[in-house]
């Protein structure tokens, strides 16, 4: 028996995100007209209603708004990760993205520390955009 994907398949829209993290790159959607950043995939701007949608590669860097720790298995994906730590990370181009923290103690992650793109290779060979502690 075949193991189900981590990530679904990209959708028309999508196909840019999981380009880009093939890449080794974080590309998020920016509006030509006002420069407004969007996460999720919009087709249309939210701040100035334009159509003229892009997709450019975010510098990879923000800092840390908040954070928890998942310590139990609530999935079998969890398995062999824990402690995982889920985070809100305030990226540089001004959205807040939902993400792991990867690479440090969860006891010594604040809000406000500083932190950068990497990518966490899952068990079927996908990337997964995560973020570490600039200064670990």
């Amino acid at each position: 028996m075949t193991q189900p994907k981590w990530i679904p398949e990209p959708s028309e829209a999508s196909k840019p995100f999981f380009e880009g993290i093939k890449e080794g790159k974080l590309k998020l959607q920016v509006c030509s007209n006002c420069k407004t950043w969007h996460y999720p995939v919009v087709r249309v701007c939210s701040h100035c209603g334009s159509n003229d949608i892009e997709w450019h590669d975010t510098k990879g860097r923000g800092v840390v708004y908040s954070h928890s720790r998942l310590q139990r298995v609530m999935h079998p994906r969890h398995e062999d990760r824990l402690p995982l730590v889920v985070a809100q990370i305030d990226i540089d181009e001004g959205l807040r993205l939902f993400t792991n923290l990867v690479g440090s103690d969860p006891k010594l992650i604040k809000s406000g520390d500083p932190v950068e793109l990497d990518f966490e290779e899952l068990p079927d060979g996908d990337l997964l955009p995560v973020f570490r502690l600039s200064n670990q």
